[in-house]
């Protein structure tokens, strides 16, 4: 899939999604090294209305759990 179609598909996500679940979602783009994509779920998210604090928060959360 193009970089185009990986983006319209997670601002599609961000907008079903909860905090949460874009948080882990974020994550898990960044340890495979996508970091465009990355940021694009993150940024489509504000787009749609969600808690830029709560998916920080929630991020964080995920990088400082051992394992």
């Amino acid at each position: 899939m193009k970089i185009e179609g990986r983006v319209a598909l997670l601002a599609n996500l961000a907008i079903s999604w909860g905090e949460a679940e874009i948080a882990h979602a974020a994550d898990e783009l960044a340890h495979a090294g996508m970091k465009g994509e990355t940021e694009a779920l993150i940024r489509h998210s504000a787009r749609a209305g969600k808690d830029s604090t709560e998916v920080a928060v929630a991020l964080a959360m995920l990088r400082v759990q051992p394992g």
